[in-house]
């Protein structure tokens, strides 16, 4: 299922009747739309979540209390895994990053994990972190710039996480908007990452190395999954449990451009303070009670123009 819009804040049904006819130009199966029309029209009715796709993020016990209530309304149910970081199982262009640091102008740290991880493979490498000195640091976002600080790094600009942001951040910073062509920056990410910053510095006139720092130590077989299914507009809703499960997809998905990789589809939060967080990735998600969560995907479904 595709082209599904974001979350709308759950309320009561409404009071008119609506005929297939009228929703049948979205591109919804067949099933659903009639589940979505029975609830219309039979407000005791029960409603299937057949065909529609869900990604749940989120700590193992309340994804899994979900998935078992999603799963009983016949959805498709996908839990981002909870992984351990390690280095990527080829790390032939991070090693070569590091031993040619020389190169670069900039280096750009996404997340804690990409700073962990890289600098774990420069001591590896037997490279200290002061080779870092000759190169300009940027951090994207304020915890990646306080692990960088904690690691005595210096840092020369701390930037939002938007890839637009980031670009206006390097223009106020070097003066102009040429000063970015001709410049060599080295963003290392994760092996699941479709990095979009790389593309916006590119049309800007640097030349970007974005290298795999990071990945799954188990569990790269269910990231690879997801990446693919939102690649190809898969992924009909995601459910956030908390906040880590915010920062966890954030992490393994392009944190800089979080709102296009999440196009069309319905995002919830079960805390307000997952809410926040999703909203630091500019990410609008609805807030909604975990036992409420199912009603409130239909309502996603509904909210789409076409419905109204």
């Amino acid at each position: 299922m595709r082209s599904v819009p974001r979350a709308v804040a759950t309320g009561s049904r409404p009071s008119f009747r609506i005929e297939i006819a009228k929703i049948h130009t979205r591109s919804l199966p067949p099933s659903v739309l009639t589940s979505i029309v029975k609830m219309l029209n039979e407000p005791n009715a029960a409603v299937s979540l057949a065909d529609v796709t869900i990604l749940i993020a989120g700590s193992k016990e309340s994804c899994g209390e979900l998935a078992a209530e999603f799963q009983r309304q016949n959805a498709r149910v996908i839990i981002l895994p909870s992984v351990e970081l390690s280095l990527p199982s080829n790390s032939a262009a991070l090693d070569e990053a590091i031993t040619n640091l020389y190169g670069y102008d900039w280096i750009i740290f996404k997340s804690i994990p990409a700073v962990e991880c890289f600098l774990r493979r420069l001591g590896q490498l037997g490279q200290q972190v002061s080779d870092l000195d000759t190169l300009r640091v940027c951090a994207i976002g304020k915890a990646t710039l306080q692990r960088l600080e904690e690691s005595q790094i210096h840092v020369d600009l701390c930037a939002e996480n938007a890839s637009r942001e980031i670009l206006k951040a390097f223009y106020d910073y070097l003066g102009d908007c040429e000063s970015l062509r001709g410049l060599n920056i080295l963003i290392p990410k994760a092996t699941t990452a479709r990095d979009s910053l790389s593309e916006v510095l590119e049309e800007a006139g640097a030349r970007v190395d974005q290298v795999a720092a990071f990945g799954a130590r188990d569990g790269g077989n269910e990231l690879a999954l997801v990446g693919a299914l939102l690649a190809g507009g898969g992924i009909d809703a995601l459910v956030f449990t908390n906040c880590r499960g915010v920062q966890t997809f954030a992490d393994f998905f392009d944190a800089t451009d979080l709102p296009r990789v999440l196009a069309g589809t319905a995002l919830f939060c079960l805390e307000q303070s997952a809410a926040e967080a999703a909203a630091e990735f500019g990410l609008d998600a609805a807030t909604t009670a975990s036992n409420l969560a199912v009603s409130a995907i239909v309502q996603a479904l509904l909210a789409h123009p076409v419905c109204r």
